[in-house]
């Protein structure tokens, strides 16, 4: 049970996606924002941090060289579950003197009462700001080779600095 967010008695006066996100259970109530089968990690739990550390060092050890974080900011999130910068899992994959050295990249949009995080995540987190997810979304749904290629001319951001993806293909760290 302390691997998922729990609260007893259920909150009531949240909002989420148009609905009270807290998922009532004989024991209390989950947290569940996007799904009744899907409670979120408690990442404020030092063996769930540990947990999902190893799962992906198991990816990196197959050849993986980073990670793209959807929603990453349910993985900075406090006990109210507002977003922390310098919350748990960021802290420990900045930490990690292995996971600190691939390419860590949020898509920082909060579906909580904070909105938009963007330039928030500390390095070595890049931001895909929406514009990008979209320009690659549509480069490869619509766009054919040779013809409008938008994706290299889209932001990657590190704070309020805009970074531009080099010829290389690489993403810039400093």
């Amino acid at each position: 049970r302390d691997w998922y967010v729990w609260r007893n008695p259920r909150p009531t006066d949240w909002v989420v996606f148009g609905i009270n996100p807290w998922r009532v259970d004989t024991t209390g109530a989950y947290y569940g924002p996007f799904w009744d089968q899907m409670p979120d990690w408690n990442l404020l739990n030092g063996t769930v941090v540990n947990w999902h550390q190893d799962n992906l060092r198991f990816w990196m050890n197959r050849g993986v060289d980073g990670f793209r974080f959807d929603l990453a900011t349910v993985l900075a999130r406090s006990r109210h579950q507002n977003f922390e910068a310098e919350g748990s899992f960021l802290t420990a994959l900045r930490q990690d003197p292995v996971l600190s050295q691939v390419h860590l990249i949020s898509e920082p949009w909060d579906c909580g009462s904070q909105g938009y995080q963007v330039g928030r995540f500390p390095p070595p987190f890049l931001d895909w700001n929406d514009q990008y997810r979209d320009a690659v979304r549509a480069y490869w749904l619509q766009d054919l080779p040779g013809r409008n290629h938008r994706a290299p001319e889209r932001t990657v951001t590190r704070g309020d600095m805009a970074r531009r993806f080099p010829d290389s293909g690489t993403i810039p760290v400093e």
